[in-house]
Formats: C-alpha cells, sequence, structure tokens
C-alpha cells in the first residue's frame, strides 16, 4: 500500500508520526517498510539514534540508471535505502540536487512504484494541492492529512477539505495530531471540521515521546510502544486504530492484534 502523508500547516508533527507508524508497522506486523519524501531527508533521519549509511557509491545517479536499465529490481532495491536502526524500515534519499523538482518527483514515483513493500509512506512536503505534490497524491493508495487543534490549522483543514471533489474524499484518512483531550473532546472536534466523530482519528501529544525523540532515542520509543510501556498505551493504540483503518476491511482482518505483537 501507497500512503501519502500530507499536512495544509507547518509543524503538525508530520515526520514524527510517519516514523512512528513505520517502525511500530514494521515491529508489530513483522514486515518491511519502505519510506520516501519529496524533499530533504535531514529531518527525516535526525530523530533516529541508529541509521545505517547505504554504500558510498550508491549515489541517486548511479541508482536511477540500475533501476531504468533493470539491473536491480525487487529485493535488492532495499540495498539502496538505508535501514533505520534493528527495524527492516528502509529510508530512500533520491534527491539529485543537479534535477530540477519536476525530475525527482518522477523518479521518485518510478521507485515507489517499483518496490515490493505492504507498506510505503511518502511524506509529501509544501502544499498538497500543488501541481507537484498531486502527482505523487494521484499514485498513492491513500492520503493521511495531518492537522492540529489550533484554530488557523483547523481552518485550512476545512478549506482544503471542501476544496476535494467527492471522488477524492474516500481516498483521504484524516488524522488530528499532538491531540490532547484535556484541550478538546474528540466530539467538539469533529463538530468543528463538520466531521462525524468516527472520520477522525487521532494521534495523541506525549511528552515521554518528546523526550525521546528530542533525544535521539526513537529506537527506545519504538520498544516502549510494541512492548507496552504504561506512559505509550495510548499512543499503542491510536497506531493500532490507524494501521486497521488503513489494512483491514468488513471481509477480512490483515492486522495482528496487540495480544499477537512481538513479545520482550
Amino acid at each position: 500500500m501507497k500512503i501519502a502523508i500530507v499536512s495544509n500547516t507547518p509543524r503538525v508533527g508530520k515526520t514524527y508520526f510517519m516514523l512512528a507508524l513505520a517502525h511500530t508497522y514494521s515491529r508489530s506486523q513483522q514486515s518491511k517498510v519502505a519510506v520516501f519524501s519529496t524533499g530533504e531527508l535531514a529531518h527525516v533521519t535526525a530523530p533516529l539514534l541508529q541509521v545505517q549509511d547505504k554504500d558510498e557509491a550508491a549515489t541517486p545517479g548511479v541508482f536511477k540508471a540500475m533501476l531504468e536499465t533493470g539491473t536491480i529490481r525487487g529485493e535488492q532495491l532495499f540495498n539502496y535505502a538505508m535501514r533505520s536502526g534493528r527495524d527492516e524500515v528502509f529510508i530512500f534519499d533520491l534527491f539529485n540536487r543537479k534535477n530540477d523538482l519536476s525530475q525527482n518527483l518522477d523518479f521518485l514515483v518510478r521507485t515507489f512504484k517499483s518496490i515490493d513493500s505492504k507498506m510505503i509512506l511518502v511524506e509529501v512536503n509544501g502544499n498538497p494541492k500543488s501541481k507537484e505534490n498531486q502527482v505523487i497524491i494521484d499514485n498513492c493508495d491513500v492520503v493521511i492529512n495531518l492537522f492540529n487543534t489550533d484554530n488557523y490549522s483547523i481552518e485550512e483543514f476545512k478549506l482544503f477539505d471542501k476544496s476535494l471533489e467527492d471522488k477524492f474524499k474516500k481516498k483521504y484518512i484524516y488524522l488530528c495530531s499532538m491531540y490532547d483531550a484535556r484541550i478538546l473532546s474528540e466530539k467538539k472536534l469533529s463538530g468543528l471540521l463538520g466531521k462525524g466523530q468516527k472520520d477522525i482519528l487521532t494521534f495523541e501529544y506525549n511528552p515521554s515521546m518528546s523526550k525521546l525523540l528530542l533525544d535521539g532515542e526513537y529506537g527506545t520509543f519504538t520498544d516502549k510502544v510494541v512492548y507496552g510501556g504504561e506512559e505509550f498505551l495510548k499512543i499503542r493504540q491510536n497506531l493500532l486504530v490507524i494501521m486497521q483503518k488503513l489494512y483491514d476491511d468488513e471481509k477480512r482482518k490483515r492486522i495482528k492484534e496487540i495480544k499477537d505483537w512481538p513479545k520482550l
């Protein structure tokens, strides 16, 4: 599944949510995850405690040439990504500063369409309705649109949602990031957005999570979420619900329940 991560306003925690989802899915479901971005990746790798660098010869130019000639395919593609710690989360740094944006985005699309992975995450920087970003979104199966509870973010979300044609709305999942129920109940939040309560998912604000990320201990965060650290139980439940929303349907439950997740 190809999943675009977008937002209508900056600083809503898009990167941290993407990495939390990638690591939790990979560890809990025992599956590979591919991570892409439409921009520079320093902000993606910065929160990670351990990132295994790619081979220095595996530049975007070399990778592109090998992909286009069919020299590499399938599982071999993961050898040209950075592996994030011990989880099977692979970060692809594809942007070549010598190319213009449209060339980079075309290459990005060609690459993630060639990847064999049950979860492919693409962080979309900037305006999700720009011509360039729309190319990415059109090639994804699902779009997770993040916002938070400040007035500006809510108003921008409403404007964006209103501008979407109905036929595209079913592709979107709406996620309130850095959510704090003490500030705004889910019922009131959905009312402000003009949505049903079941239409809005949440990702809790957690000061312990913030501290771990600031300290660069992202692996520790993943351990606590998957293995059930007491202060991370709400985030774990949030991520389970999001994964179920992405992959489960009435006919088939693809996401393992928490009781079936790996144990320490």
